[in-house]
């Protein structure tokens, strides 16, 4: 099974162009800033925004095709969709939710309740056949919101900021059974998320989205390695410089230069990881190549670690222990040194 999609299409003012492949039984995580499109990449490939151009196919069926006025409507699609409200019917038991597209395919009413109990039970929900959406917790709601998608037996499953409605106590225990429920199927699978952790832990792939283009795409460590942008070095924790590299030296914005290793030649990115910055009272002496001054503009905890923004020339983001950061008495606004060796730069082609 395999997902090719060349999509053309405007939404109001916001227009998508994106070319993507998506083989079987893979996972791609598909990421983006608000507006940039991931939402109506999703509803095109379920049929609910129709393409102006390109084309559309599901295991070599035609979904959608302009040009030669093919057009397979929602109802018909072998697509499964779990919406980032979940968009189960209130006035419908759970069983009766899971049932609706089953009956929509066409089924009986006494068969497409039975294989909604089935799946509910394979959930872990037997239960709750009975309850209404209302009287769910969050996370059983999502249970019911999956087991509806799948009862269908889709080819492809697309999936809306999935966990994004519960709490951060039960998103963890709702992501590893998401984890094998995507597993478990046997077709295309795209998980539209924002969440750093859903996106490394679900996706075999990632797909980014800008602007409703797509700017990167890759294995998480792929991209976490050589991010294309600012939006995903800010994803994946890392500082991305552009400039001009030539003889060992990056000319970067503002004409502020850093040593860096001398393979790299031309327009460049240089990725930074905020833990190689070291930071300084005074200027330091010794093997740092790279040093200048910068003020602490804010300060963000993580467990055990501070992420240290710094405005200067360069403006980086530190990541130092909060042992390290009360030695140095540091407060927001303090003049500082920064210092980065040349070695922990990673160079590659813009």
């Amino acid at each position: 099974m395999t997902l090719s999609a060349q999509m053309q299409l405007v939404n109001g003012t916001f227009g998508l162009d994106v070319d993507i492949e998506v083989a079987d039984r893979e996972t791609v995580a598909v990421l983006g800033p608000n507006g940039a499109g991931k939402s109506t990449l999703l509803r095109a490939l379920a049929g609910l925004h129709r393409l102006d151009s390109g084309r559309l196919t599901l295991n070599g069926r035609v979904l959608d095709d302009p040009a030669a006025g093919s057009f397979v409507p929602p109802e018909c699609r072998p697509v499964g969709v779990v919406f980032q409200n979940l968009r189960l019917f209130p006035s419908l038991s759970a069983v009766d939710n899971v049932a609706f597209g089953l009956r929509c395919r066409g089924l009986a009413r006494r068969e497409a309740t039975r294989q909604a109990a089935a799946w509910l039970d394979r959930v872990g929900l037997a239960d709750r056949a009975a309850a209404r959406p209302a009287e769910l917790s969050g996370g059983q709601a999502q249970r019911v919101a999956m087991a509806r998608a799948l009862a269908v037996a889709p080819e492809m499953l697309l999936l809306d900021e999935p966990l994004s409605a519960l709490d951060v106590g039960m998103r963890a225990e709702m992501r590893r059974d998401l984890q094998r429920a995507l597993e478990s199927f046997p077709g295309v699978r795209l998980v539209v998320t924002h969440d750093p952790t859903e996106a490394f832990t679900l996706g075999d792939r990632l797909i980014i989205l800008q602007e409703g283009r797509v700017v990167q795409t890759g294995t998480p460590a792929e991209v976490t390695a050589r991010p294309r942008s600012q939006y995903v070095a800010q994803f994946v924790g890392i500082n991305l410089l552009r400039g001009w590299a030539e003889r060992g030296r990056l000319t970067v914005e503002g004409g502020f230069e850093l040593v860096v290793p001398e393979t790299a030649h031309g327009e460049v990115w240089a990725g930074i990881r905020p833990r190689s910055v070291a930071l300084h009272r005074e200027r330091p002496d010794g093997s740092p190549r790279n040093t200048w001054p910068c003020r602490i503009e804010s300060l963000d905890v993580e467990r055990e670690v501070l992420r240290v923004v710094l405005a200067g020339k360069p403006s980086l983001v530190a990541e130092v222990t909060a042992e390290a950061f009360a030695d140095l008495a540091l407060r927001i606004g303090d003049r500082v040194w920064a210092s980065l060796k040349a070695t922990e730069i990673e160079v590659f082609p813009a």
